[in-house]
């Protein structure tokens, strides 16, 4: 029996017929009830994952709510029944429910983006767009749907497996005491916030890393350079005396980097065989607006998926103008990236480590069974160890 909207002033978008929905509903219905439809199961995640905002951002929300919800939805629709993701009308909510929704339907259903977001073509209101994490007026517009592109990208070249990625571990690094870090491209990118030659106090008996924690946590993370785009505010001696590359790349906070900036960066991370971190002052912008770059050239991202899947991986990344720099650069790296990989014979398609990085094992969350034929050895694979959730950084 076809699924009909029960609720006034509901959208009832079909995303795969008898098997998987979307439910909007007035907001006073979603906080007072569940919205129930005969025959299925409700889901909700309004309350369940919520965005922690710096200014005027609200989404979308990041790797770890993407990954629990994919692994959720994998168990519920193996049951066999119809389940409904619903939420309520607020803009903000209504937009990153749809986005959670479109990555069930490219991570465990394996469709395309343009399939995933196809049944929220015509939605009245249009889903409301995403925007940076700056405190000024809105210049740019980040869609959900380039949200959901990134992350269809992500998994087209393994950078992003939900039936693989560490929770735990991502929900760990991302904790300014320890290390306020995120890989971008596991194994070969993580962006973090600069470290001080004094460690902050957070809260009572609480601290930031010291240089020399940063240069043990990188060693063990398989980071063979850094790169520094801010001011000094640490001794970069610390580093090179644990054997790791360090580079200065300064340029003024917010801004777009010179060509001259861009292309030593470029360089130098075709080069490095190991991973990179880079960092600004908060780790947000500058580093993420340089990466973006190479995913562009390299990894034949567009701007806009690169823009989208940062901030998945590290909310609040590339701001202001550095999201318009980024777009107006991206056929030029397009190009720049063939012509580099004519000149390389050797040079491969996806230049990253075979390995995976430490911290990034396989946890152990699926129910026996495969919907669409997740490897059941691997999903049963146990984590030995769990790390202790603490705090997330605080904006800034």
């Amino acid at each position: 029996m076809a699924l009909t909207a029960r609720h006034p002033g509901a959208d009832l978008r079909i995303l795969v017929p008898g098997k998987f929905a979307w439910y909007c509903v007035p907001e006073q219905v979603a906080q007072r009830e569940v919205p129930v439809l005969d025959g299925c199961t409700m889901v909700s995640t309004d309350a369940t994952y919520v965005y922690e905002q710096f200014f005027a951002d609200f989404g979308p929300l990041n790797l770890a709510c993407v990954t629990k919800h994919c692994r959720r939805m994998f168990s519920l629709l193996e049951q066999g029944t119809t389940v409904v993701h619903y939420c309520g009308d607020h803009p903000h909510k209504r937009a990153n429910a749809a986005f959670l929704a479109c990555c069930v339907c490219v991570c465990v259903l394996k469709q395309t983006a343009e399939e995933a977001f196809a049944p929220f073509l015509g939605c009245d209101p249009p889903l409301h767009p995403f925007r940076d994490a700056g405190f000024g007026v809105c210049t740019f517009q980040c869609l959900v749907l380039d949200c959901v592109r990134g992350v269809a990208k992500a998994c087209a070249l393994k950078h992003y497996d939900y039936a693989q990625f560490d929770v735990d571990a991502y929900e760990t690094l991302e904790k300014l005491e320890e290390g306020d870090l995120a890989w971008i491209v596991p194994g070969k990118f993580a962006a973090f916030s600069t470290p001080t030659e004094e460690r902050r106090e957070l809260r009572p008996g609480v601290f930031t890393l010291a240089v020399e924690q940063y240069a043990a946590l990188f060693k063990r993370l398989n980071i063979t350079c850094v790169v520094r785009f801010n001011k000094k505010l640490y001794d970069r001696a610390i580093f090179q005396k644990a054997g790791i590359r360090h580079v200065d790349l300064w340029y003024e906070d917010g801004s777009n980097p010179s060509e001259a900036i861009l292309q030593r960066f470029l360089a130098l991370c075709e080069q490095e065989a190991g991973g990179v971190a880079v960092h600004c002052k908060a780790g947000l912008g500058r580093t993420g607006t340089n990466i973006g770059a190479y995913m562009m050239k390299h990894f034949g991202y567009s701007a806009r998926e690169c823009i989208g899947w940062m901030r998945i991986c590290r909310p609040g990344s590339v701001i202001g103008p550095q999201q318009q720099f980024l777009v107006e650069a991206e056929d030029r790296l397009w190009r720049e990236g063939a012509v580099f990989r004519q000149q390389r014979a050797n040079w491969p398609e996806q230049p990253l480590p075979s390995h995976k990085p430490p911290l990034y094992e396989p946890p152990a969350y699926l129910p026996s069974g495969s919907l669409v034929g997740v490897n059941r050895a691997r999903a049963a694979a146990q984590v030995a160890a769990r790390r202790a959730k603490v705090n997330r950084r605080p904006t800034g």
